[in-house]
């Protein structure tokens, strides 16, 4: 998974917003893209494995049964004021599971570029199921989206919207996954969400932002809090951040 800062800026991106409709549309140009490819290429996926064309087509029927569930009103979403709904939370799950696996699919069939459709998609759904009220349980891939938009960002307000997504991802996250432990290889990626969040807020020099990212490091990951306070301050020394940021 990304941190951010580790890639180099290749211009401006935009944070894909929390609408169907352009989930749906974008959806369906990286489907006929890898479709394409996978007839092109004609691999078979073993018997116990979705092929590419039925995930497809799952996704399909879930963008449906998602539109119908937005048009059935708040009310039917989301029940009562502050209940969770576990339809939207097992939807999504299921949603977001597919782009992982057409992700996967994608990188075997050799469409490397795709990989950042795939990521900018999951954010997409993702942003639809925090704002009905849903968990979210598959992250990494949200992690490592969001990322790599900060790192092709310069922009105070495109920052800021980045900011603004990941502190509703921090907030959707379920509790199981906030506790999952991670291993040598990778840092729990609720972790990640937090303290790329703190980087943002130092770039932008906001110390409204960063007081509020800060704190909750503090608060929620106080194993990582001394590590990312000491780097922020070496990084705040070779910038040369205002007095009043660095307070």
């Amino acid at each position: 998974m990304l941190i951010i800062g580790a890639q180099d800026r290749i211009g401006a991106m935009k944070t894909p917003p929390a609408n169907l409709s352009w989930f749906a549309d974008t959806f369906k140009q990286a489907a006929k893209q890898i479709l394409q490819a996978w007839e092109d290429v004609g691999l078979d996926s073993p018997a116990e494995q979705p092929t590419v064309d039925v995930l497809c087509g799952a996704m399909d029927q879930l963008i449906d049964l998602l539109r119908k569930s937005e048009e059935s009103g708040p009310d039917r979403l989301s029940g009562d004021p502050g209940a969770q709904p576990p339809d939207i939370s097992e939807m999504g799950d299921y949603g977001l599971n597919i782009l992982e696996e057409l992700a996967l699919m994608a990188e075997d069939l050799g469409i490397e570029d795709q990989s950042m459709a795939w990521e900018l998609l999951a954010i997409a759904l993702a942003r639809w199921i925090a704002y009905h009220g849903g968990e979210l349980s598959s992250i990494s891939a949200l992690v490592n989206g969001l990322a790599f938009l900060a790192n092709n960002t310069e922009e105070t307000d495109a920052l800021e919207e980045i900011y603004t997504v990941m502190g509703d991802f921090i907030n959707a996250t379920s509790p199981a996954t906030q506790q999952q432990p991670g291993d040598e290889y990778d840092q729990n990626p609720w972790h990640l969400l937090l303290l790329n969040r703190g980087i943002i807020a130092t770039r932008i020099m906001s110390p409204r932002l960063m007081d509020a990212a800060y704190s909750e490091i503090a608060q929620l990951i106080p194993e990582d809090a001394g590590s990312f306070f000491r780097e922020g301050m070496e990084q705040m020394e070779l910038v040369d951040y205002p007095p009043e940021v660095r307070e």
